[in-house]
């Protein structure tokens, strides 16, 4: 084989090897669903928008987070 051509034929199947990944990766995510389901899109919605925030609170040690959870529950 020619250097053009061993470089054609690793091209193509580089080309090959991204579309298996993109093909099992499709099966993959319909063929295989969770058993408790899927998320709501308003759910990771208020998530990731909650993610973004800047933090209310500071735990530096487990008594304050206690502290803080049954003040927040009364």
């Amino acid at each position: 084989m020619t250097q053009i051509a061993i470089k054609k034929f690793n091209r193509d199947i580089l080309g090959l090897k991204k579309e298996v990944r993109m093909l099992r990766s499709f099966l993959i995510g319909n063929l295989l669903k969770d058993n408790e389901g899927e998320y709501k899109q308003k759910f990771i919605r208020t998530i990731l928008m909650a993610s973004k925030e800047n933090a209310k609170f500071v735990f530096k040690n487990g008594e304050i987070f206690l502290g803080q959870l049954q003040k927040k529950n009364l």
